[in-house]
C-alpha cells in the first residue's frame, strides 16, 4: 500500500488522537511513527490503574437497609437449550428466593437432545417448545413473555446464577421504590472463570458501574458511551415490569436485544435500575475463535445502533497487515515468557521491552518471513488458526509492516492485565503466567475480529473477500 492511499486512515487516527491526547503528545506520536522507532513510549503508555466510570450524582441510588417485600407474582423466562448440566441449578436457586410472593418458571426450549425440557417440566416449569430453527435470541424471550402471567418478567440465561437467596428481592428494590421500568445487575464471574474473562468482568464495572447503584434517564448528551452506560441492560440477569415490556413490542433484533430494549425504554421516558450491589454469577470459557466471531458481531450491530459509533477504516491490505503483525508480535512474546514471580508493575515493564524490541524485529521481515513466522513455526493458537489462513489467503499479497494491532496486544497486557492484578492483589506468579498465552490469543482474537469488521462495514473490498470471511463467521453467535 503507498503512503499516500494510507493517508485517509493515518489522518482520521491522528485527528482523533489529537482531540484526546493534546498538541503535544500527538506531536511526539508523530515523530516516533517517522523515525520507525519507541512505539510504545513511555510517556503515553507507563502502567496505570484503570479509572472507574464517575457516576453522575443524578443517577446514584442508595439501597434501603430496609427492603421493600414484594407479594405479587415474578416470572423467570428462560430460553434454554441443552442446558441439562445448568439449568436444574438456576432453576433451584429460583425457587429459593425469598421477598417475592410467587415466582412462576418459564422454560423456553429450542430442541434441546439432552433432556432439558424433561428436567424443566420436573422442576415445576412451563415448558415451551421452539426449534433450533425458530430461535432467536428476541423471539423466543418474546414467546416466553407472552406465556407467562407474573407483573414482572426476568428474564435470565440458562447458565447465570443468583449470588444468595435475596438476590431477587434486592433486584426488585429500584422498581418497587424507584419506578424503574427495568433493572440489571453486575455479572460476577464464576469461580473457575478464565483469566480473560475475569479481567473482562473488572474492566467492564469499572468502566460502566462506576461502583454506585444506578437510576438513568435519556442522557441529555445520548452519544455511544453516555447512552450506552444508562442504557446497558443484561438478559443474564432482566427485571422488567411486565406492561412495559408488553408496550414496548418486547425485544427486537438478533444481538444486543437487551441493550436494544434499553435504549427504546430510555427514549420512551422512562428510567432503569443499573445495580453494583447485586450481581448475578455469570462466565464463560471460551477458545479464541470464539471472540473473532462474536467481535465481528458486535461491531455490525453497535455500530448499527449508535450512529456516532466510529471505527477505523481500513482496506483489506491494512486489515490484513495488521493482524498478521500482531499475530507474530504475540507469539514472539510467549517465545520470551517465563514462569517467574513479578509484579504487575515489573510485567508491565518487561512487557513494553519485549514488544518494542520484537515489534522492531518484524519491521525488517518481508512478507514471505512473516506468512512462514504464522503458519510454519508450530505457534498459532489450534482455533486462531483457520481464520488467519483465510485472512492471509484474502489479503496476504498486500502485506506491509504495519504495527498498529500489535501495539494494542502489549497495552492489554500493561493496561489491563497489570492494573487489574494490582487491583486484586495478586502478583504475577507460575499459575498467572500460565493463564497469560490463552489470555493473550483470546485478546488477539476479538482485536482481530473488530479489526475485520471494520473492513468489512467501512471500507469493503471489490472482490468481497473480508465480506465473505465476516459472513462466515458471524454465523451461530
Amino acid at each position: 500500500m503507498s503512503s499516500l492511499s494510507a493517508l485517509p486512515i493515518y489522518t482520521q487516527k491522528t485527528l482523533r488522537y489529537l482531540k484526546k491526547n493534546g498538541v503535544s503528545m500527538t506531536l511526539k506520536k508523530i515523530s516516533r511513527r517517522i523515525s520507525g522507532k519507541n512505539w510504545l513510549s513511555r510517556d503515553e503508555d507507563t502502567l496505570h490503574a484503570l479509572q472507574p466510570f464517575t457516576v453522575p450524582e443524578e443517577q446514584v441510588w442508595h439501597m434501603p437497609e430496609k427492603l421493600v417485600p414484594y407479594t405479587g407474582k415474578v416470572s423467570a423466562v428462560i430460553p434454554a437449550f441443552n442446558g441439562a448440566h445448568e439449568l436444574p441449578g438456576l432453576l433451584d436457586a429460583l425457587k429459593r428466593q425469598k421477598g417475592v410472593g410467587e415466582l412462576e418458571l418459564v422454560v423456553v426450549d429450542s430442541g434441546s437432545t439432552d433432556g432439558t425440557a424433561a428436567l424443566a417440566k420436573q422442576a415445576g416449569a412451563k415448558v415451551i417448545h421452539i426449534t433450533q430453527e425458530e430461535f432467536s435470541h428476541s423471539y423466543s424471550r418474546r414467546l416466553g413473555a407472552k406465556n407467562a402471567s407474573g407483573e414482572y418478567l426476568l428474564f435470565m440465561t440458562q447458565d447465570a446464577l443468583p449470588d444468595g437467596d435475596d438476590w431477587l428481592f434486592r433486584l426488585m428494590q429500584p422498581a418497587l421504590l424507584s419506578g424503574a421500568a427495568a433493572v440489571s445487575c453486575y455479572e460476577r464471574p464464576r469461580d473457575d472463570a478464565d483469566l480473560f474473562s475475569r479481567i473482562s468482568a473488572w474492566v467492564w464495572r469499572m468502566t460502566m458501574c462506576g461502583g454506585e447503584d444506578r437510576i438513568t434517564a435519556l442522557p441529555p448528551d445520548s452519544g455511544y458511551d453516555n447512552l450506552r452506560r444508562c442504557a446497558q441492560l443484561s438478559d443474564n440477569a432482566c427485571l422488567v415490569r411486565r406492561e412495559r415490556y408488553v408496550a414496548m413490542g418486547g425485544h427486537r433484533g438478533d444481538y444486543a436485544e437487551d441493550l436494544e430494549l434499553g435504549i427504546r425504554l430510555l427514549r420512551a421516558g422512562y428510567r432503569l435500575g443499573l445495580l453494583d450491589s447485586v450481581s448475578v454469577i455469570h462466565s464463560h470459557s471460551r477458545p479464541p475463535v470464539y471472540y473473532f466471531k462474536r467481535a465481528i458481531v458486535d461491531a455490525r450491530n453497535i455500530s448499527s445502533m449508535f450512529p456516532d459509533f466510529t471505527m477505523d477504516s481500513p482496506n483489506l491490505g491494512n486489515a490484513v497487515s495488521r493482524t498478521a503483525i500482531a499475530a507474530c508480535a504475540d507469539i514472539l512474546y510467549l517465545r520470551e515468557l517465563d514462569r517467574r514471580t513479578e509484579t504487575g508493575e515489573e510485567l508491565a515493564q518487561r512487557t513494553r521491552e519485549r514488544f518494542e524490541r520484537n515489534i522492531s524485529a518484524l519491521r525488517r521481515m518481508k512478507g514471505e518471513e512473516i506468512q512462514a513466522l504464522l503458519f510454519d513455526s508450530g505457534d498459532l493458537e489450534p482455533s486462531v488458526r483457520p481464520f488467519m489462513e483465510e485472512l492471509w489467503q484474502a489479503g496476504g499479497q498486500a502485506y506491509h509492516f504495519d504495527p498498529v494491532l500489535a501495539v494494542s496486544q502489549a497495552r492489554y497486557i500493561m493496561h489491563y492485565l497489570c492494573p487489574y492484578l494490582q487491583a486484586e492483589n495478586i502478583g504475577a506468579d507460575e499459575k498467572v503466567k500460565a493463564e497469560i498465552p490463552l489470555m493473550l490469543w483470546q485478546y488477539f482474537a476479538q482485536s482481530a475480529g473488530y479489526t475485520a469488521a471494520a473492513c468489512f462495514l467501512n471500507a469493503p473490498d471489490s472482490e468481497g473477500k473480508i465480506n465473505a470471511i465476516a459472513k462466515k463467521y458471524q454465523i451461530g453467535v
